[in-house]
């Protein structure tokens, strides 16, 4: 059939034609295969008329070639095809839309994407995000202005961060505190992309009277990414530390202090240290579990320290896991500078996860120490295993050294 087509000359394109029309459908791939190059845009209205006529698996392959001609032309037909009844043929269709789609298709792609199932929802919303043209960007911020539907809108709001549409800002801002959960943790995670480090002060105060931990944990996670976008490291949590201030009158001070662990600002070691000898257990708490989630290994000594002399055993084992975490991230240390720090955990350690962690970790850094401190826990029952495991890639990669 490609044979015939390719030599029918001026009779090609009714060759695929007739061929679309006929019964045989192992036909109908070659003829598709032959559109692209045997009919323009001003030709196409044919093939189009063809489609909702083909088998199914043959509207699939009719769909992503009409996907690569201007979506002026093949728009309306796409369209009638995310419609179908048939699940292969609207997924081919709301994928075609990505490159068929202009901004009259912006609000069903999002009413798509905001109901199962989900297979088709991520085809809608990889298709709303990839559609070109700022007039699509405008497109989606006029709908932000109206009344919809909840899930609608949260799709809406998404697509802001995803295609960095930064005139969005303000919707996203506004909607960080939306009566609808969907909503709130989409306008989260947009003003993650189109946020600046500006925001960071209202995005605190939000967290300070937010009480569902979900939400605080977003908006932690928020504050977290704008923070990053500062370049000096050490200046990344200046507005928290403005909050922590006794002069800021701020009581509800755990939550800042969660914060201050996940931005891993050195110059706020300090005020996590004073937080240790807080009288109020909640503050300590928050403390800890900063110091323990530090991201670098800078706060390693910190948590070693708390391991060492707290009395509360959560506190202890929250500081075994960070203490060994941040052994592991400073991959560039003599390595039996890092085996030894480890050895030390070991002497705190009582539980076998805190064992197995540490086990885990001691391959990184391969050397005689390390070979023996592994050996040395082949005589616990709980962990000879993993041991045994930890040995062996010790030894391979001291042979390959």
């Amino acid at each position: 059939m490609r044979g015939k087509i390719a030599t029918a000359g001026d009779q090609a394109r009714k060759l695929i034609l007739d061929t679309l029309a006929g019964t045989d459908p192992s036909l109908h791939a070659p003829a598709i295969g032959s559109i692209k190059a045997c009919f323009k845009e001003d030709d196409l209205s044919p093939v189009s008329t063809a489609l909702p006529r083909l088998p199914a698996p043959s509207q699939v392959q009719l769909i992503a070639v009409l996907a690569e001609y201007p979506g002026k032309v093949v728009l309306p037909v796409v369209l009638q095809a995310a419609k179908s009844p048939d699940k292969d043929i609207r997924m081919a269709a709301l994928k075609a839309l990505e490159k068929a789609g202009d901004a009259s298709v912006v609000l069903s792609l999002a009413q798509t994407a905001a109901v199962p199932p989900r297979l088709e929802q991520t085809a809608a919303r990889t298709s709303l995000w990839g559609l070109k043209g700022k007039d699509v960007d405008e497109r989606i911020l006029s709908l932000l202005a109206e009344q919809m539907d909840e899930g609608v809108l949260a799709e809406l709001v998404q697509s802001v961060g995803e295609r960095r549409i930064f005139a969005g800002k303000s919707f996203a801002v506004k909607q960080a505190d939306s009566p609808s959960s969907k909503v709130r943790a989409q306008a989260l995670r947009a003003l993650r992309a189109v946020g600046t480090p500006s925001d960071i002060p209202g995005l605190l105060d939000l967290l300070l009277k937010t009480t569902a931990e979900a939400d605080q944990i977003a908006i932690e996670n928020t504050v977290v990414g704008l923070a990053q976008k500062i370049s000096n490291p050490n200046g990344r949590a200046g507005a928290v530390r403005a909050l922590l201030a006794p002069e800021s009158g701020i009581t509800n001070r755990a939550p800042l202090y969660r914060v201050l662990g996940k931005i891993g600002d050195g110059s706020s070691l300090s005020l996590l240290r004073d937080a240790l000898l807080d009288k109020d257990p909640g503050i300590i708490e928050a403390a800890v579990r900063a110091l323990a989630s530090w991201p670098t290994a800078t706060a390693r000594y910190d948590v070693f320290d708390i391991a060492r002399t707290s009395k509360n055993e959560v506190h202890k084992v929250l500081a075994l896991r960070g203490f060994v975490r941040m052994v592991g991230l400073d991959r560039y240390r003599l390595p039996e500078a890092s085996v030894m720090d480890l050895e030390n955990a070991l002497q705190l350690v009582s539980r076998p996860e805190e064992k197995k962690l540490i086990l885990g970790v001691l391959p990184d850094f391969a050397c005689p120490e390390a070979l023996k401190a592994a050996a040395m826990l082949l005589k616990d029952n709980d962990v000879k295993e993993e041991a045994k495991l930890a040995l062996n890639k010790i030894q391979k990669a001291l042979i390959k050294d």
